[in-house]
């Protein structure tokens, strides 16, 4: 994403925060990560970003030397036509132009995960067994963070 698209990603891909994106944005000027829009007619219809390794978080505990999926979503009307995929497929090409071998992710149990589960076992994305965790932190949000909790897995892809 670029800066320029914020004011327009920020109203279309609502369910985020404008706190979230600006925070996407910040931490994509860093270099540890990329946020990949989808656009359609001009219109932002979905993102995912890419969280990379580097010697500033602790990403390497859970996904070792790799990169994360983070977020991946699309908008109700334009789900199931390809769009979280081709996503999925941009960020797994900028992951093996980085040298990285593998790629991981975290979904939820619950059936509103079921569709993206779908999308991440036809991609090769396997479930490592024994991954089951709780994740709670603070959102970003306006005006003020918002509590999140979920249980989650985690998968990952040895990318060729």
């Amino acid at each position: 994403m670029r800066r320029d698209e914020l004011p327009l990603v920020t109203q279309a891909l609502a369910n985020r925060s404008p706190v979230m994106h600006r925070e996407r944005l910040t931490r994509q000027d860093q270099g540890v990560f990329t946020y990949l829009i989808a656009w359609v007619e001009s219109q932002p219809v979905g993102h995912v970003g890419i969280n990379w390794p580097d010697d500033r978080r602790v990403h390497c505990l859970e996904w070792g030397y790799g990169a994360s999926v983070h977020d991946l979503e699309v908008v109700p009307e334009r789900r199931n036509h390809g769009v979280g995929r081709s996503l999925m497929l941009e960020g797994e090409e900028l992951v093996r132009q980085r040298g990285l071998a593998t790629i991981g992710l975290s979904t939820g149990l619950d059936d509103g995960y079921a569709a993206a589960r779908h999308l991440y076992r036809s991609l090769g994305y396997v479930k490592i067994p024994g991954s089951t965790h709780i994740k709670s932190s603070l959102a970003p949000s306006d005006p003020v963070p918002a509590p999140f909790i979920d249980i989650l897995t985690h998968w990952s892809k040895t990318l060729t």
